[in-house]
C-alpha cells in the first residue's frame, strides 16, 4: 500500500492524506474543510477504484471558487497514478537493464568457455600429431 499527502489549493482542507493499493484507494482523510462532508467523501470512497473516484469528483466546484475539496481529492489521486506508472516505468527499465547486463555477462563467459576449449582442442591435436 502506497501512501500519499497532498497540500490542496484554493480550499478550507489544509491536507489530503490517502493510500493506494491494487488501483483502489484507502484511509481517506482531510485536514480542515468541512468535517461532516469530508467524512461522507472519505466514506464513500474506501475500497473505491481510484480512476472511477478522481473521474468521478473532478470539476467539482465549492461556492464559485473554481473547485472544491473533492475537486483538490481527484487531482491528488490523479497525480498519485501518475507518480506510480512513472514508477513502474523506471522499475521496468531498471530491471531491463539488469537483464541486458546479465546476458552480456553470459555471452561473455560464453565466448570465455568457446576460446578456452579452442585453446584445449589445439594442444590436444598438437599433442596426438608428435
Amino acid at each position: 500500500m502506497q501512501d500519499y499527502s497532498y497540500k490542496p489549493q484554493g480550499v478550507c482542507s489544509r491536507n489530503i492524506t490517502f493510500s493506494i493499493e491494487d488501483g483502489k484507494l484507502h484511509n481517506i482523510s482531510f485536514t480542515g474543510g468541512c468535517p461532516g462532508n469530508l467524512l461522507a467523501i472519505s466514506k464513500l470512497l474506501e475500497g473505491a477504484e481510484a480512476k472511477k473516484a478522481a473521474a468521478l469528483l473532478k470539476g467539482n466546484d465549492c461556492g464559485g471558487r473554481g473547485t472544491s475539496c473533492a475537486d483538490q481529492l481527484a487531482i491528488a489521486v490523479e497525480e498519485a497514478l501518475k507518480e506510480a506508472v512513472e514508477q513502474e516505468a523506471e522499475k521496468a527499465e531498471a530491471e531491463g537493464s539488469e537483464e541486458s547486463a546479465d546476458s552480456e555477462e553470459a555471452v561473455d563467459s560464453e565466448e570465455a568457455v568457446d576460446s578456452e576449449e579452442a585453446v584445449d582442442f589445439e594442444e590436444a591435436v598438437d599433442s596426438v600429431a608428435v
